[in-house]
């Protein structure tokens, strides 16, 4: 029985990064522009769920690019790639729910946008 690895290239990791960050950005972007809509955190425990699941992404994420880097790895198998992806893409997504609402307000109120 033949089986085929499939690698990726480490710079991937890095654009997987600069996509991520670009997501949450353009996320933010969107909800400045949007009307304002009403922000119902009264579940304290939510956002500390959230927070604690960013934090463990954050962790997992920085850990497979260091290692990689560290031991100057150039190829990256799938299963790693993928689990570094969706660990970014996951601490991209809580830090966007942590962070969304009050730099929209910032924004909102800095530049004037959609105040009522």
């Amino acid at each position: 029985m033949i089986t085929q690895i499939v690698s990726f290239n480490i710079t991937k990791l890095d654009t997987v990064i600069h996509f991520s960050v670009g997501i949450v950005l353009a996320g933010i972007l969107i909800k400045v522009l949007l009307p304002r809509q009403s922000f119902n955190m009264s579940n304290l425990s939510e956002l500390y769920i959230v927070s604690a699941k960013m934090v463990g992404y954050v962790f997992l994420a920085t850990y497979i690019y260091t290692y990689l880097h560290a031991n100057e790895i150039k190829k990256v198998d799938v299963l790693t790639f993928f689990t570094f992806t969706l660990a970014v893409l996951e601490a991209a997504h809580c830090l966007f729910i942590i962070s969304s609402n009050s730099f929209a307000d910032f924004f909102r109120k800095f530049f004037y946008i959609n105040n009522k």
